[in-house]
C-alpha cells in the first residue's frame, strides 16, 4: 500500500509540474458530507479527494471520517470518470484503500489478547456535478465497503483473526472546487 501511495503523490507532482505547459491539466477538490445506510444503524461521514484532472478523467488521492459500525478514518485512491450533459456533469467512481480505527478496541489479561484493526476500504458509484466550469455542487450515490480485523491470540501460539465485511450504500453532498 505505501508504493501506491507513493506512486500516486509522484503522479500528481509530474502532473501538476506539466500543469504548467498544458491547460487541460488542473488540480482538483471534492470535499463531501453525507450519510451511510446499511445493517448497522446509519451513520455520518466526511470527505475530502484532491487530485488532478485531464480531459475527462480524474485521478487523486482522499482522507475522510467514516463513523459507520466504528469510527475510521479511510485513506484511499480515487478514480473518476466524467461524462458531460449540457449545464450538469455525470460521474463514475471508484476508491480504494485501507482505513485506521479511531479508537481501536485491544485488550490484554495475562497470556490472552486481541486487537481491532481497519483492513481494506472500497467505495464505487455516480455522481452529479450540477455548475459551469471548474466549481460546482456534486451529489454522489455509492456503495462502500470496509473490513475491519479482530486478532485474539491465545496461550500456545493459537491465533484467531474474526473480520467483518461491511457494506453500506453512500449519500452524499459536497462541492467541487
Amino acid at each position: 500500500m505505501p508504493q501506491l501511495l507513493l506512486i500516486i503523490v509522484l503522479f500528481l507532482q509530474a502532473s501538476l509540474v506539466n500543469a504548467q505547459k498544458n491547460k487541460h491539466i488542473q488540480f482538483t477538490s471534492y470535499t463531501t458530507a453525507g450519510i451511510l445506510a446499511g445493517e448497522s444503524p446509519v451513520a455520518f461521514s466526511v470527505q475530502t479527494v484532491n487530485g488532478v484532472s485531464y480531459n475527462k478523467w480524474f485521478l487523486g488521492a482522499g482522507f475522510g471520517l467514516d463513523d459507520y459500525y466504528m469510527k475510521t478514518l479511510p485513506l484511499f485512491a480515487s478514480v473518476r470518470k466524467n461524462f458531460e450533459l449540457k449545464k450538469c456533469r455525470v460521474f463514475l467512481y471508484a476508491d480504494a484503500g485501507t482505513h485506521f480505527l479511531v479508537n481501536p478496541d485491544n485488550h490484554e489479561e495475562g497470556l490472552y489478547s486481541y486487537n481491532t484493526n481497519g483492513k481494506w476500504y472500497l467505495e464505487g458509484g455516480a455522481g452529479l456535478k450540477v455548475g459551469s466550469g471548474k466549481k460546482g455542487f456534486i451529489l454522489t450515490v455509492g456503495n462502500q465497503y470496509k473490513n475491519i480485523a479482530k486478532v485474539e491470540e491465545y496461550p500456545d501460539s493459537y491465533r484467531n483473526e474474526t473480520v467483518y465485511k461491511l457494506g453500506s450504500i453512500s449519500v452524499r453532498a459536497g462541492v467541487q472546487l
